[in-house]
């Protein structure tokens, strides 16, 4: 159901979560098992709170010798000034460029020499570091982690070079169709509210982030009580959390700066946009906003998702039988404060595959959907949980998202919802939110002749 937004990395990385399914990528479902009977795949987990808010989790997985640890942070492009667009971003890259007592390039020699290797991505709301290593060097990877979270130093040459790298990253994102039709989609459903914001910035606001701001957006938002830490993989718990509270002794609480509130409604009617680009074939995007999590709508969301996009039974699928379409995905969305639901096609039919999307939803509302589908769905979903489940790296960065978005029992909770959904439940949610008659329809086109 959650998309990890955030968004792969690197250098072609941080737009957005949907741009994954604006390259044809289907977001499959990333969520921990579930039935009556089963196990959620986080159990068992340790989970400590330092005394300086620091939240710590600690699962482990001895089934390969590797340690996977993810750093979320509580802030993104949601949470930035107009005149700052993309510091976020900016800090993130800044992240691994050294320390007071690591040189800059030291960090990435120090883990790629015991062949492991780090990253980071910036989303809307949360930016994450991880580092992946084998297990008999846990004691550097927390070291090393430990160290940039507290201490990055912001070396003024190194600004200077990451502005002008960033400043390529949003030329290579203006030259591709695609990432014009994602800002759109955000823009347009999310008017109004800070998930409407560019994560990358632009080559004006850039020119704003000096070392100042960087400095003072860093210790403003990068402190203990707005941090998740994951360790999952071929480790020791205890070890672990001793390690954490000597490396973390000296970190000092912040206070955390909450999003400014606002509502997005449900649009009243459908809407249509088209954005003409130097292409050969159409791009249309079906968008539904939707609330953030919510059990039993989040559930049937997801389930629905499975029911129009997982496997060849697929309803999205007779459009591929029909001739109509080249690929398709269907996605689904949530950050911490709203959602969404997407329906994507490339085609050369866009009139027809317009018509027909519209109409397998109506079928739904008017029809339903069968028990058949749900029963289907749900086991595509359970695979799809199994399969995260069984790499360290994935795993660490469920678990620092799911806690950082409320909870890690919440997302149990969540487990059992899905196994409830009904096929009630789906037409209910169809109707209410992935309603036709209410889509917000964008169409990346050809440029016509003149």
């Amino acid at each position: 159901m959650f998309s990890l937004s955030v968004v792969v990395k690197k250098k072609l990385h941080t737009i957005i979560s949907f741009v994954l399914i604006l390259l044809s990528i289907t977001l499959s479902p990333i969520s921990p098992a579930f039935g009556e009977d089963e196990e959620s795949i986080f159990t068992p987990f340790t989970r400590v709170t330092l005394e300086n808010g620091l939240t710590v989790i600690v699962k482990e997985k001895h089934f390969a010798p590797i340690v996977a640890v993810d750093i979320r942070v509580g802030v993104g492009s949601a949470y930035e000034p107009p005149e700052l667009r993309g510091i976020s971003h900016f800090v993130e890259h800044m992240f691994f460029k050294g320390t007071k007592r690591r040189q800059v390039g030291e960090i990435a020699r120090e883990i790629e020499a015991v062949g492991g290797h780090l990253n980071a991505a910036t989303s809307l709301d949360t930016t994450h570091y991880y580092v992946v290593a084998p297990s008999v060097y846990t004691d550097l990877v927390l070291d090393v982690t430990a160290d940039a979270i507290q201490h990055s130093s912001f070396d003024p040459a190194e600004i200077d070079r990451e502005r002008m790298v960033i400043i390529e990253e949003i030329k290579m994102y203006q030259d591709a169709p695609q990432t014009r039709l994602t800002e759109e989609i955000y823009m347009r459903l999310f008017a109004g509210t800070p998930y409407a914001n560019n994560v990358i910035g632009t080559p004006e606001t850039l020119g704003n982030i000096d070392r100042e701001a960087l400095v003072a957006y860093y210790k403003k938002h990068y402190v203990p009580n707005n941090i998740v830490m994951a360790v999952v993989g071929d480790v020791d718990t205890k070890q672990v959390l001793t390690s954490m509270e000597r490396l973390f002794k000296d970190f000092e609480r912040g206070e955390i700066t909450p999003l400014p509130a606002f509502e997005v409604s449900q649009p009243k009617e459908s809407a249509r946009f088209e954005i003409e680009e130097d292409i050969n074939q159409t791009h249309l995007f079906f968008g539904f906003p939707v609330p953030p999590l919510n059990f039993q709508d989040s559930a049937a969301l997801e389930v629905l998702q499975a029911i129009l996009d997982g496997g060849r039974s697929a309803r999205l699928s007779k459009l591929y039988t029909e001739g109509l379409i080249i690929n398709k995905s269907a996605g689904y969305t949530i950050y911490r404060e709203l959602g969404l639901f997407g329906i994507f096609t490339t085609t050369q039919a866009s009139a027809l595959v317009e018509k027909r999307v519209q109409e397998i939803l109506g079928e739904i509302i008017e029809e339903g959907v069968t028990e058949e589908e749900v029963a289907i769905a749900k086991a595509i979903i359970r695979t799809g949980y199994a399969m995260d489940g069984e790499r360290a790296f994935s795993m660490a960065c469920m678990m620092s998202r799911y806690e950082e978005m409320g909870s890690l029992e919440d997302r149990i909770l969540y487990e059992q919802a899905l196994a409830e959904v009904t096929k009630e439940d789906v037409r209910r949610v169809v109707e209410k939110y992935v309603n036709p008659q209410r889509a917000t329809v964008f169409i990346l086109k050809p440029k016509e002749a003149k």
